[in-house]
C-alpha cells in the first residue's frame, strides 16, 4: 500500500485535529466536562488512555481512514498551530502523547478548565506532530 505524503502545514493540523477531537471527544472526558467539580485524576488517565489508543489505532491502521482523518482536520472551526515537542517518543505511542500536561493534571487532580483543557491540547498536538515526522505512522510520510 504506497504511502499519503504529507507537508508539514497538514500534519500540523492533523496533529491538532487529534489531540482535541479524539482526546476531547471521549466517553470520559465528555462526561468531565458535564460535570460540577471537572477535576481530573488517575481514573480519568487509564480510561482516556483506553479510548486514545483504540481510535489511534483505528484511524492510523487502514488508509481510508487516514484520508478521513486528513479530510477532517481541514474542517476545524478552530486551529492552534502546535509547536512540535522537543521529548522524544517512547516504544508506547498513547503513552507519550497523554504523558505530559494531562498526565500531570491527573496526578495533581487538576481542575479541567478551559485553560487547562487548551494547554492540554497543544501538548498533545506537539508530541502527535512530533511522532508524525518521527514517521511512526507508516501510511503517512511528512515532507
Amino acid at each position: 500500500m504506497p504511502k499519503i505524503t504529507i507537508d508539514e502545514n497538514k500534519a500540523k493540523r492533523v496533529a491538532y485535529y487529534v489531540a482535541s477531537a479524539f482526546l476531547f471527544g471521549s466517553y470520559a472526558m465528555a462526561s468531565l466536562g458535564r460535570s460540577e467539580g471537572k477535576e481530573m485524576w488517575m481514573g480519568l488517565y487509564v480510561e482516556v488512555w483506553k479510548d486514545f489508543s483504540r481510535k489511534l489505532d483505528d484511524a492510523f491502521g487502514r488508509k481510508s481512514n487516514i484520508e478521513i482523518l486528513l479530510l477532517a482536520s481541514d474542517h476545524m472551526e478552530y486551529y492552534v498551530e502546535p509547536i512540535e515537542a522537543e521529548e522524544k517518543p517512547g516504544d508506547c505511542i498513547t503513552e507519550y502523547l497523554l504523558g505530559g500536561e494531562f498526565l500531570k493534571g491527573c496526578i495533581a487532580h487538576k481542575k479541567l478548565d478551559d485553560a487547562a483543557s487548551q494547554e492540554i491540547i497543544n501538548d498533545v498536538a506537539g508530541r502527535m506532530l512530533a511522532l508524525l515526522k518521527k514517521g511512526a505512522y507508516q501510511l503517512v510520510k511528512v515532507r
